[in-house]
């Protein structure tokens, strides 16, 4: 199977366009297969219908096999233009004729210019094809056309392009538009000329690429549209397989340790899927019921609902998590709605997790299964609820933003929780930090209820604070008093300190004012002034 990663596709256009990037000119019938398969098998191109259709690799005996036919289905193959041009450059001498160009400084022999380039006359915007490269400094090409001037002048700006030839060979490539009508396969494209080579025999001689290709990677099981047996297409995303007996022998037959799941499946209690990566749609289409006693050891499952009882280590992704009995391993990305217990004697792991059902009464459950395994929680959002433990094992949480409930089933356990997040703690752990944790009372705790002592940094908060505290004659003293005639103070210093220790030593200060004061006449103040030094 080749996959080639010079190949895109747009599927926002009708028809889609399967592009082959630059410098690329070949492309085989089997590669397009292969590479487009494997596109439609990304998870985020599933939306999409099917882009490309083949048969053909009949075996005929002696290794040899019917030639294979694609099918693009609305979809068109496009070689990347040649947009950039090989030279450019000023035509130095005049041509009424239009067919020869010639350029004192350039190159264009050592510049890889060859029969078949393109030039065009930018001033006239007319162009024409080199029949011949007369020197480094002249091409002979066909008049020059399509513009609006069909000659040379000197000074003109032209630009020189390849003309590049590409082909499709190896098979039979037909094209269909949304209607299902006959259309050419090829979308042209600048400067690129597509050879297309047909097979008409059976001259085929190699493995089944193209069936394997067809399964995206893994066997699909569908219960409602899918049907039984194990001959291809069976197992196919066209052809799904409805039960999971004829899915694993496909897969051992194939290679695969994948299994697509379209729409729900119940699992049962005599199933093994020991190995396999389950995939859903989303968790919106795909609910999966696994039975008690069935093995899952060294399973993966992936964008789907899940619930039930496992029983091997397992890795649980982009799923929504309900009542899941024995969990060991990691689960990751994904919503929890109900009550998780875990399993094993190795150390358990959410990843990046949040609560996701609204109410009180569906909050996440962590059943910690008595003792045996640590659990270590990392990126979590919601609500998180920990339960049943008895033993001293390690429980680490990291939460995003939430709350930790700790129910009273917890008689034991060390625990270290940081992020940002609110505690309810009605058990008896052996121990609890909590150094790391933010919420809105240790945020109000560091801020109010930090001593001044702490905080008397001039310009600072905490220095005005103190300020304001010396104005209201807090720690405050008043030195170099001046009085008038009518003994009234008209000046004075004042200063304000830290603690009372230093009032009465009159030891550095943290500030001091400037008073003034005026009166008229009759005593009366007029003005008073109060200025920080």
């Amino acid at each position: 199977m080749t996959v080639r990663n010079d190949i895109t596709v747009d599927w926002t256009l009708s028809p889609r366009i399967v592009k082959v990037a630059s410098p690329s000119t070949e492309l085989t019938v089997q590669d397009l297969v292969d590479t487009l398969r494997y596109i439609e098998a990304d998870l985020t191109n599933l939306e999409y219908d099917s882009i490309i259709v083949a048969s053909g690799k009949e075996d005929l005996g002696g290794g040899v096999k019917v030639g294979i036919t694609a099918e693009l289905l609305n979809a068109k193959v496009m070689f990347e233009g040649r947009t950039t041009p090989l030279v450019t450059g000023t035509c130095t001498k005049d041509d009424t004729a239009g067919i020869i160009l010639t350029d004192s400084s350039a190159t264009f022999q050592s510049d890889g210019v060859y029969v078949g380039c393109s030039v065009r006359n930018e001033n006239t915007k007319s162009s024409a094809t080199i029949i011949e490269v007369l020197s480094e400094t002249s091409v002979r090409t066909i008049p020059l056309s399509g513009g609006s001037s069909s000659s040379w002048t000197n000074g003109d700006s032209y630009r020189i392009y390849p003309n590049v030839l590409c082909s499709i060979t190896g098979g039979n490539l037909v094209a269909t538009d949304s209607n299902g009508n006959s259309m050419d396969v090829v979308l042209q494209s600048v400067n690129v000329q597509v050879d297309r080579t047909s097979s008409s025999s059976a001259t085929l001689q190699e493995l089944s690429n193209i069936q394997y290709s067809s399964f995206n990677g893994g066997v699909t099981i569908d219960t409602v549209n899918g049907q039984a047996g194990t001959t291809y297409p069976a197992g196919t995303l066209q052809q799904p397989v409805d039960n999971l007996a004829d899915a694993k022998i496909i897969a051992n037959e194939r290679g695969f340790d994948t299994l697509f799941i379209i729409g729900d499946y119940a699992f049962q209690s005599t199933d093994n899927i020991d190995g396999f990566e389950i995939i859903g749609e989303s968790p919106q289409r795909t609910d999966i019921t696994l039975a008690v006693g069935m093995s899952t050891e060294g399973c993966e499952f992936e964008n789907c609902t899940i619930h039930g009882t496992l029983d091997g280590d397992t890795w649980i992704r982009n799923c929504l998590v309900g009542d899941l009995t024995y969990i060991k391993g990691q689960i990751e990305n994904s919503v929890l709605t109900g009550t998780v217990e875990l399993a094993g004697n190795e150390s358990i792991r959410l990843v990046n997790c949040s609560d996701g059902v609204p109410g009180i009464n569906n909050l996440p459950l962590i059943d910690m299964g008595g003792s045996g395994r640590d659990l270590i929680v990392t990126d979590y959002d919601g609500t998180i609820v920990i339960g049943n433990l008895i033993a001293n094992q390690q429980v680490e949480l990291s939460i995003g933003r939430g709350h930790v409930h700790i129910l009273d089933t917890v008689t034991a356990g060390t625990f270290v929780i940081h992020g940002i997040a609110t505690v309810t703690n009605e058990g008896n752990v052996t121990s609890m930090t909590t150094d790391g944790l933010i919420s809105k009372s240790t945020i109000s705790e560091a801020v109010w209820g930090v001593s001044t002592g702490d905080y008397f940094t001039k310009n600072t908060m905490g220095g005005a604070l103190l300020r304001i505290l010396g104005l209201t004659q807090e720690n405050f003293r008043i030195k170099n008093q001046k009085y008038n005639n009518d003994s009234l103070l008209v000046s004075a210093s004042i200063l304000v300190y830290s603690n009372a220790t230093d009032v009465e030593n009159n030891a550095t200060p943290i500030c001091c004012y400037d008073m003034s004061a005026s009166y008229n006449a009759n005593s009366e103040c007029t003005a008073y002034r109060v200025i920080k030094k």
